[in-house]
């Protein structure tokens, strides 16, 4: 909650993904309306794949740090980025680049990362 009030008033409007009050049917119907009244004459979709996976935290901790003065909050930050993830075998995995999946900050952080 803390990052999405930080972060929340940069996004710019054109920016659906994971964010309060906006989503994909806001997507749809503004496209619509650029269909209809716009200059536009087709779509281009892109799906970063396994972009969740690879984030650089190196990247991610100095673009937070550039916002976030708080030492506490990005060793808390780190830590987390750093959560291991239970395998279905019952073994740990720590990935060195990503966010935790299902992670409830990691649409935040995904979207601080591409702002």
């Amino acid at each position: 909650m803390i990052l999405t009030a930080m972060y929340e008033a940069d996004f710019l409007p054109i920016s659906y993904g994971y964010r309060p009050d906006i989503g994909a049917q806001d997507a749809h119907q503004d496209l619509g309306a650029e269909f209809q009244h716009g200059i536009y004459g087709f779509v281009v979709e892109a799906d970063i794949k396994g972009f969740f996976d690879n984030l650089d935290h190196t990247w991610l901790v100095r673009m937070l740090e550039e916002r976030i003065a708080d030492v506490k909050v990005i060793r808390l930050l780190c830590t987390w980025l750093k959560a291991g993830i239970l395998d279905v075998g019952g073994s740990v995995l720590h990935a060195a680049t990503g966010t935790p999946q299902g992670g409830i900050v990691s649409p935040v952080l995904a979207n601080i990362y591409l702002h």
